[in-house]
């Protein structure tokens, strides 16, 4: 199973980089089907990128899971 990486906003970048890689790793050994992406710059404006999934019912449930699970941690 997929683990949540929280990535705080101070430092800028070591974890964002740590998470990426971390995704990179599985990319490259081609153990990804699809992979969704949001992401807030610098400035606070907010993105998402995403690729061709052969189920977009199983990506949008991967995406409200980790919803939840970034609210769980919020409101802890």
């Amino acid at each position: 199973m997929a683990e949540l990486h929280v990535i705080p906003c101070e430092p800028r970048g070591d974890d964002i980089r740590r998470a990426l890689l971390d995704i990179l790793v599985l990319a490259r050994r081609g153990e990804l089907s699809s992979v969704a992406i949001a992401y807030v710059d610098r400035d606070g404006c907010t993105g998402c990128a995403y690729s061709a999934a052969p189920s977009r019912a199983t990506q949008v449930g991967s995406v409200e899971a980790m919803k939840h699970r970034l609210l769980q941690v919020w409101l802890d």
